[in-house]
């Protein structure tokens, strides 16, 4: 038996099968951090994307712990009075520090309490398909944009994920990926037309303005257009669910916010400060060539 800050008691059974609380401890820890957290589920109801990043002969994946982590500010949203030019998710420092700094904490918090228990968080480099797992987990509705949407905060979260090998089981248990009401406006948005295509990836606004090849015309126009030097935000402005949500609790993602980066801008930051932007991954050229070629209109 341990006790918890604030006397909170947590009964430890050392079989990993009868581990209830800890993913109850998990949640704590996430929800202290203003992450939402969903409802345990098999592993089993999850789609097997990258399997290797599981293949670990002393770990066998049984369940998973769904988290959303969201991002919005009207701060970061901006306005007629400072102009927003790249993706609300990339306003903020990057999430995948945010992230990786939570999944540091929880294990220093939970491998002590639960030594039999193993366990992987991921966040973006998942390998499962995440946003049906976390809307079969409670936490929200997959919207035609594919993106998940919550209630409180639209599709304005972070997805990650504590994988482990408790077995978790509710007998004659169905889970089922909850939809939203398709009304069409973020298909009808969608400047490349890509919201349920196969490759959307791939033709997406924002795929293409990470694209270390070329711009082509087209997304030279559409870039323009839409006044984005990085990423799109098309399909979620649009969206009924995102008309009023509410803004993050997370002072990570309300703090050090960069609306519409300029080259000289690029150019003041150190190596550290700019590799904690998500426009960073791309290197250095990519989100400059992008800013000198919407000013300038040349490709």
């Amino acid at each position: 038996m341990l006790t918890m800050p604030g006397g909170r008691v947590i009964i430890i059974y050392m079989k990993n099968e009868a581990l209830p609380d800890f993913y109850d401890a998990a949640r704590k820890i996430a929800e202290e951090a203003g992450v939402l957290c969903g409802r345990p589920i098999p592993i089993s109801e999850c789609r097997i994307i990258a399997p290797h990043k599981l293949d670990e002969p002393s770990f066998t994946p049984r369940s998973i712990m769904m988290l959303a982590a969201p991002y919005y500010t009207k701060a970061a949203a901006g306005g007629a009075q400072c102009r927003r030019t790249i993706s609300l998710y990339a306003v903020p420092r990057d999430y995948h520090i945010f992230y990786a700094e939570l999944f540091a904490e929880f294990r220093e918090r939970l491998e002590p309490l639960y030594p039999d228990v193993k366990f992987k968080c991921f966040a973006d480099s998942s390998p499962i398909g995440e946003v049906a797992a976390a809307s079969k987990s409670g936490l929200g509705m997959v919207g035609e944009s594919g993106l998940l949407i919550t209630r409180r905060y639209g599709s304005f979260v972070f997805l990650g994920e504590i994988i482990t090998d408790i077995e978790v089981s509710e007998p004659g248990k169905t889970y089922e990926v909850e939809r939203c009401d398709g009304c069409g406006r973020c298909k009808a948005a969608c400047p490349c037309e890509c919201t349920d295509s196969d490759d959307k990836r791939e033709r997406c606004l924002s795929a293409l303005t990470q694209s270390k090849k070329g711009l082509s015309e087209n997304a030279l126009r559409l870039m323009r257009e839409k006044g984005t030097v990085w990423g799109c935000d098309e399909c979620q402005l649009v969206c009924p669910y995102n008309e009023a949500p509410e803004e993050t609790p997370i002072e990570w993602f309300r703090r050090d916010l960069i609306l519409s980066p300029s080259e000289t801008e690029l150019s003041a930051m150190t190596e550290e400060e700019f590799r904690a932007r998500a426009f960073s991954w791309r290197g250095r050229a990519v989100i400059s060539r992008n800013i000198k070629a919407v000013e300038s209109g040349e490709n």
